[in-house]
């Protein structure tokens, strides 16, 4: 705790003395002092979390009023924002998920969640990171189409063009387009950097390793880390070298990591999936086309096989919305808000309150755990 007071001290003053004080600044300083300020506000959370393990948590977020019940949360980019409004509708209903699974952007919001189960707390992180000079710098929408109605957009998208052009050119001599550098700096504006067991709700991210082609279960070592593993996007980020693994994002075989949940432990499963609907209307003209066609289909078909394993699928409306447009995150949280209302009285019946017999009856549900493939 006095390590992350005084570095947290040490970088504002280093701000005050340079007079370059920013938004980002500010987010790594209360990053740093998160745990000094726990530990002053709940002492018995904060050693509780400390020492607590995994299995612990798993138990006590399992005693609840209602079953335990596990959210897991798809990836899918900048569509992950309904997560948020998922996850609104949520808590302020009283239902706290007793483990949360993420792949992909559903690794990022649900590690935020599982370190402080706070909407607003992971709303306001997110809308500062996203303001932020980091986030602008880094150049995402040279990734989606932009309306050429002026002069000014028209500039924009050459210039976006020209971005995309020597990112290309880069991918034939790099693994991706973007460094891990570059990810787990920005996930550090998002996380506390702390291990996967110091979480307040249990928690597991979901990746693939390219080289054996398994689907990996992370539940212990840096959150950081296991969430850059499991948001490498193929092409995009590097792939993350990760115990002795190549890793990458972990929609490359689990877009909703429904299987993958119910290997971790036997409770029933909530699932969001924030997948793209296919366009039906589109006809590949071109190789490139054809191949990426191809790679959505399998993607889709994989997706809907695994949701049939979901006790409930909550399916936002999130239409073409692209992974890249984080612009629209209030738009992605208000169909998260909309699809968790309409599930909201199937999920109260699933989590009803605990009578005589019900362990065992949720016990033999326990579906065979799903080998790794």
């Amino acid at each position: 705790m006095s390590v992350a007071l005084v570095a947290a001290i040490t970088l504002k003053r280093r701000i005050a003395k340079s007079g370059k004080a920013k938004k980002d600044d500010g987010l790594h300083a209360e990053s740093l002092a998160r745990c000094g300020f726990l530990f002053i506000k709940n002492p018995i959370l904060y050693f509780e979390n400390l020492i607590m393990t995994h299995d612990d948590k798993t138990t006590k977020y399992s005693k609840r009023d209602h079953h335990p019940w596990t959210l897991v949360l798809g990836g899918g980019g900048a569509r992950g924002m309904a997560h948020v409004g998922v996850l609104r509708v949520l808590e302020e209903a009283g239902l706290v998920p007793s483990y949360i699974v993420g792949t992909s952007i559903g690794s990022v919001i649900g590690g935020m969640y599982a370190q402080r189960p706070d909407t607003n707390e992971v709303y306001r992180r997110l809308t500062a990171f996203l303001e932020g000079d980091f986030y602008r710098d880094v150049g995402l929408s040279m990734f989606y189409e932009t309306k050429k109605s002026g002069l000014f957009e028209q500039l924009e998208a050459w210039v976006n063009e020209v971005r995309k052009r020597l990112l290309m050119s880069k991918l034939m001599l790099t693994p991706g387009a973007f460094a891990r550098d570059l990810l787990e700096q920005a996930l550090g504006y998002l996380l506390d950097d702390t291990p996967i067991s110091a979480t307040v709700i249990p928690f597991a991210t979901i990746s693939c390793d390219l080289v054996k082609g398994t689907v990996e279960i992370i539940t212990d070592g840096s959150i950081i880390t296991a969430t850059c593993a499991s948001s490498a996007i193929p092409g995009v980020v590097e792939p993350v070298k990760y115990d002795g693994k190549l890793l990458v994002d972990g929609g490359t075989t689990s877009m909703t990591p429904v299987w993958e949940a119910k290997e971790l432990v036997p409770y029933p499963v909530i699932a969001v999936t924030i997948a793209r609907p296919l366009n039906s209307n589109a006809t590949p003209t071109r190789g490139i086309e054809v191949m990426l066609r191809a790679g959505d289909l399998a993607s889709m078909h994989l997706n809907r096989r695994s949701l049939l394993s979901a006790e409930i699928v909550i399916a936002p409306d999130v239409g073409d919305v692209h992974w890249s447009e984080f612009h629209r995150g209030e738009e992605m949280i208000q169909a998260g808000q909309l699809a968790a209302h309409d599930a909201l009285p199937a999920i109260k019946e699933l989590l009803q309150t605990r009578k005589s017999g019900t362990s065992r009856w949720w016990k033999s549900r326990k579906q065979p755990s799903q080998k790794r493939r």
